[in-house]
């Protein structure tokens, strides 16, 4: 589950507005790893995204670093409520940030992570649910709903 991952701590409600840079390094902050292994995702998100967007559409952008050489997964989230200065392929403002990074041998659980997250986020209920919150606790709250109710249906 997503909220194994993500904690209160890995969330952040963004009242001004980023850049792209901005937002790679403020997601990579909230995540609880050494500085050579932060520059490892970076390298691996900038080389990335040469090959292919992380803007999903709809407001959402998600940051993948799969394999990188760290310990363990991590993710985190920022939402902007005002957006922030990324343009997105499908010209809407980007209100979602999310980031997700794990090791070679954390191969399933980061298919999982990216499946959750997937699925969340493409809901626009859930999107406007999560851009309204003023909380990272709100955040997670509204996430272990959603966990429960996808559980619930499977």
């Amino acid at each position: 589950m997503l909220t194994d991952i993500l904690k209160e701590q890995n969330i952040t409600i963004c009242q001004e507005k980023m850049d792209y840079p901005q937002v790679i390094q403020c997601l990579i902050d909230l995540v609880d790893i050494d500085q050579d292994q932060q520059q490892q995702i970076v390298n691996f998100i900038n080389s990335n995204e040469k090959l292919t967007s992380s803007t999903l559409g709809k407001g959402v952008m998600l940051f993948k670093a799969w394999p990188v050489q760290i310990q363990s997964t991590h993710c985190s989230l920022l939402i902007f409520p005002q957006g922030c200065e990324i343009e997105a392929f499908d010209d809407q403002i980007i209100t979602i940030c999310g980031l997700i990074a794990a090791p070679q041998e954390k191969e399933q659980q980061y298919h999982q992570l990216l499946i959750s997250w997937l699925r969340m986020l493409n809901e626009s209920s859930l999107r406007d649910d999560f851009i309204e919150c003023d909380t990272p606790q709100e955040v997670i709250n509204l996430i272990r709903e959603e966990e429960k109710e996808i559980e619930s249906t499977s």
